[in-house]
């Protein structure tokens, strides 16, 4: 399996764990009366939490590929590197545009914030598992 399969499925695991272990939490606190101020907090601290669960799966998953597989990140990427980064990205940016217009959609229709920010949240989430599966497509099937 290549080095980018690998760390796209150890990405998709780490953003999962930490949306359940912190996502449990906040649901846990969460009332039934939620303001926009709670929800803006407990975004940044979701934000914040999976920001640190990446970098300790990233670290993890560098040291048991250095010392159990004894291989290193590549240093260089080839031009078929290059052609799957940027159609994972597509794929990640089109992803976002559509729930970024649903959201506007749904502010519109249902004129409330809290359901667009809720879109976008998750959208946001959704985004990034599908430019790692993206990634994921591209290397095993090819571009």
């Amino acid at each position: 399996m290549a080095y980018q399969v690998k760390k796209s499925w150890v990405t998709i695991g780490t953003i999962l764990v930490g949306l359940m272990i912190y996502g449990g939490y906040v649901l846990s606190q969460v009332s039934t009366s939620f303001s926009i101020n709670q929800f803006g907090m407990y975004v940044l601290l979701t934000v914040l939490a999976l920001i640190v669960t990446q970098i300790v799966g990233k670290i993890i998953f560098d040291l048991f590929n250095r010392t159990y597989e004894k291989k290193e990140e590549p240093k260089k990427m080839d031009e078929l590197d290059r052609i799957i980064e940027y159609k994972s990205v597509r794929n990640f940016s089109f992803m976002f545009l559509g729930g970024f217009f649903t959201s506007m959609l749904l502010m519109w229709l249902l004129g409330t914030l809290f359901a667009a920010f809720m879109v976008m949240f998750f959208t946001l989430f959704a985004s990034g598992i599908v430019l790692q599966i993206s990634y994921i497509v591209y290397y095993n099937r090819g571009v």
